[in-house]
């Protein structure tokens, strides 16, 4: 039976009282956010710093979540939200004050209302108000806000919205949701080192992945010796995270790397997990190290050995089977 490591759903006071100025910093985010998406003439290049906003507030979730101690996955998506929603508010409220702002400096409006400023405008017409305006104006999408592209507006511009506030929330979600899922030792009271030992089997054979796909538990997977005569440019990682100071939290992770060449030469990369972060009993775990001491046989060893030439081949974009001569 696989039993992989879930959350306790405990957390540190601490993490709340970290909220507020993460907040600070998520608006200060926004306002750099908002200048780039007003004066970056590019909508495309705006959605770069969609995906750079959603990155960024992830980051500040995970590590509130991380010093915080949080195991706690409804209060980690809350910090995820909170964090987001703000951005996002304050954003709109920063493109608000610009642009009266210049509503307001404006020669016409000034000779309409001399005096005028982009405060008593704000006073007059609200952020709701000034957001449906904005809806009804649009913009080109070949240049944001200027004439050159296909112009959108109302329904449209309120999907461009919804979308850019997708991508934020998705990325500020997904980044609190993996660090609350990372193990965490709860008898010392620290996150686990994910890098404590790691087994790499080169060219395992299809038996061999199929076997480690299948496995019924932990044991399994630290019984199979993969032979190492098997399919080329794959390599299987076994991957051990536990606590640094003692032995009772063990997790092992599983994945299987794909090395090939694209048309141009380049080697490609591409890992696929296989298993994650299962739960490994005492006995487990010495097996474990066990595989890491077990010496490959001969025919193993010498393809070990020719896998790792071919891969040296591959970065260098030399042809293996050339005449050395």
């Amino acid at each position: 039976m696989m039993d992989t490591y879930r959350p306790s759903g405990r957390f540190a006071a601490s993490a709340l009282f970290i909220v507020p100025p993460a907040i600070i910093v998520a608006v200060g985010a926004a306002w750099i956010y908002q200048l780039l998406v007003d004066w970056v003439p590019l909508i495309y290049l705006n959605a770069v710093a969609t995906f750079g906003l959603g990155v960024v507030l992830g980051y500040l979730a995970a590590q509130i979540i991380q010093r915080g101690h949080c195991r706690n996955m409804a209060i980690g998506v809350c910090i995820a939200l909170t964090l987001a929603l703000s951005a996002l508010a304050a954003g709109h409220y920063f493109s608000y004050v610009r642009l009266t702002d210049e509503w307001a400096a404006d020669p016409q409006t000034q000779k309409e209302a001399p005096g005028v400023k982009g405060a008593d405008i704000r006073r007059e017409v609200s952020l709701l108000d000034f957001m449906q305006q904005k809806a009804e104006v649009g913009w080109a999408l070949g240049s944001h806000g200027r004439d050159g592209g296909p112009a959108i507006s109302g329904i449209g511009v309120y999907a461009v919205w919804c979308v850019e506030a997708g991508i934020v929330i998705f990325f500020a979600l997904n980044l609190a949701r993996d660090q609350v899922n990372t193990p965490y030792c709860e008898d010392c009271g620290t996150w686990v080192d994910p890098n404590l030992l790691t087994i790499a089997f080169v060219n395992p054979s299809e038996s061999d992945v199929a076997r480690i796909r299948t496995a019924k538990s932990p044991g399994d997977l630290t019984a199979i010796r993969p032979s190492g005569e098997g399919l080329a440019g794959v390599t299987v990682n076994y991957s051990l995270s536990g606590c640094p100071t003692c032995d009772k939290a063990a997790y092992l992770n599983v994945s299987c790397e794909t090395q090939t060449r694209d048309k141009k030469g380049k080697v490609e990369k591409k890992t696929t997990g296989i298993w994650a972060n299962l739960l490994l009993t005492a006995d487990e775990l010495v097996s474990l190290h066990a595989m890491s001491h077990a010496e490959p046989s001969a025919d193993a060893a010498a393809a070990q050995d020719s896998a790792a030439d071919a891969l040296t081949d591959l970065s260098t974009g030399s042809d293996p089977a050339a005449d050395p001569a």
